[in-house]
């Protein structure tokens, strides 16, 4: 870079920048490290993971808490990347001068969530052909502002993964698009250990310009979400961005008075995070808003992180989600069966079941059981499946009256 930018750091900051050179430490395990670039979590292993996401590259840590590394510290030396001891590697984070420096923990969550957020967007478009990718490019967009890092624009992002052909992460992939070589976590609680740590992404770069601006605040974090689902917001009125952190406190009663079309964002941003409304805030909304919820729902089926579905919690409560269903004419839920082999759940069988608390219980045999045959009629005429086998026989089980 030509134009050079003065940085004013936070006080906190300065004394650790005067202290003296502080070493991290790199252990290959079972062979020397041979110097190549993107050695250690690479594209293929990122899938699922809940490490590495700093990128692809050669990972240090301090080890301050070892004794044992003390003397093997100590010495002359110009800070790169130097063996020490067999599979001990040492270097100065200072003389790689182009890492991205974090330095605390909020900011360590914020840029963890980010760079997931990257390897996640990768995955989903080369290996599931999913390119609905606006819940997390939104939280990538609010967290790359809160830390100075530079977005492409939607179309472009998904054009980089598209042509990305090397071994290097996703993340790797956008922090160098920033012009950096690494993340430098030295010091910083939670980040600075072998669970993490800091990153190098190629050993032979040590002479990089790289110009970071400090963030200057975090905007508003809600602490209560892991440290890896860290979205920022701006204002208590960014309810788009308080909807990606899962919560609904925040903008519920707010509904009213916005467009429909951010309405909507809203509530996709909040499926997108596995949550559904609860039933009275379903039943509170506008007509039209609430058919498409219901039909949004359906279609995306939201799930959260541990893999329970939104559907099958709401079908749980079998008047209330028959009612609902009845109210909007939803019938399109009889269609709904878990997908997983352990789930047995079927909108088909929860809206018989509800049907039959509706009966009035004054009808003769002959008369229920000509309105059970009708409903499920009815049912079946707005399913574009089969039933199952397990339906089959729940519906005859069903059909038949007591005596």
């Amino acid at each position: 870079m030509d134009n050079k930018k003065t940085v004013i750091l936070p006080e906190s900051v300065v004394p650790s920048l005067l202290n003296e050179r502080e070493w991290n430490y790199h252990f290959s395990r079972g062979k020397e490290h041979d110097g190549r670039p993107y050695v250690s979590d690479n594209k293929f292993r990122m899938s699922g993971r809940d490490t590495g996401h700093f990128g692809s590259g050669t990972y240090f840590a301090t080890y301050k808490d070892d004794e044992s590394l003390a003397e093997l510290g100590g010495g002359d030396g110009d800070g790169r990347f130097i063996k020490i001891a067999d599979n001990v590697y040492r270097v100065d984070m200072d003389f790689y001068k182009n890492l991205y420096r974090v330095w605390g923990k909020t900011q360590g969550d914020v840029l963890y969530t980010l760079l997931k957020d990257m390897n996640r967007f990768y995955n989903r478009i080369i290996n599931n052909s999913y390119y609905s990718n606006a819940d997390l490019y939104q939280r990538m967009m609010r967290n790359c502002d809160s830390l100075g890092l530079k977005l492409p624009s939607y179309y472009e992002l998904t054009r980089m993964a598209q042509r990305h052909e090397g071994t290097q992460s996703f993340s790797t992939v956008f922090m160098e698009h920033n012009g950096f070589n690494g993340v430098n976590v030295s010091g910083v609680e939670y980040y600075d250990n072998t669970t993490h740590g800091s990153v190098i992404y190629d050993l032979s770069k040590i002479d990089g310009d790289a110009v970071q601006e400090v963030p200057s605040g975090l905007w508003r974090l809600d602490r209560s979400h892991p440290y890896d689902n860290a979205v920022v917001y701006d204002s208590i009125g960014d309810y788009e961005a308080i909807a990606l952190n899962g919560s609904s406190s925040f903008w519920w009663d707010q509904l009213d008075s916005l467009p429909p079309s951010r309405v909507k964002r809203i509530l996709r941003n909040y499926a997108s995070q596995g949550n559904v409304l609860e039933y009275f805030q379903i039943e509170r909304l506008s007509d039209d808003i609430r058919k498409w919820y219901l039909r949004m729902i359906f279609n995306t089926n939201p799930s959260d992180r541990w893999g329970h579905t939104a559907i099958e919690d709401m079908m749980k409560k079998t008047d209330r989600f028959g009612s609902l269903i009845a109210d909007n004419d939803a019938w399109y839920y009889a269609n709904y069966h878990g997908k997983s082999a352990l789930s047995h759940a079927s909108g088909f069988k929860v809206l018989l079941a509800w049907f039959s608390w509706e009966l009035d219980w004054n009808l003769s045999e002959e008369e229920e059981r000509e309105e059970k045959r009708k409903f499920a009629q009815k049912l079946m005429q707005n399913m574009t499946r089969p039933l199952t086998k397990e339906e089959e026989e729940y519906l005859e089980e069903w059909l038949e009256v007591d005596d």
